[in-house]
């Protein structure tokens, strides 16, 4: 399965959960997911698609931009063996900045979702 394909599945199956979806001239899959379906596409993503590494988690604040929402958290995802990478993006407002945990899915989520706490103030809901 290609990053194109898991892009097109991923709008067939969430529809108006991905906001915004591309895969880049290099092959990068990048994915905008609405945070009230976040965590179905991240299941998704672990146990249909064999996303099983989790290397990155880290806070976007867009303040200069005059954007809305004004925070992003991405998420870098990687199939170790299909040798595949997807960004996730989740938007959060500045008003409530709080994502659901995905430490079940991943445990190498434990001290990032800890870190978008303590740098940004991100609320993460059933995180140990």
């Amino acid at each position: 399965m290609t990053n194109e394909e898991i892009k097109e599945q991923l709008e067939v199956t969430f529809g108006s959960a991905i906001t915004q979806s591309e895969v880049t001239p290099h092959g990068e899959c990048i994915v905008h997911v609405a945070v009230e379906q976040f965590l179905a596409v991240m299941e998704d993503l672990k146990q249909n698609k064999d996303f099983d590494y989790l290397s990155q988690i880290t806070g976007v604040d867009y303040l200069e931009q005059d954007r809305e929402p004004r925070f992003d958290v991405v998420y870098e995802l990687f199939s170790l063996s299909k040798d595949r990478h997807i960004r996730i993006h989740v938007g959060l407002p500045e008003d409530e900045p709080t994502i659901p945990s995905v430490f079940h899915l991943w445990r190498g989520a434990d001290f990032p979702e800890r870190e978008l706490f303590d740098m940004f103030g991100f609320t993460v809901t059933g995180h140990p």
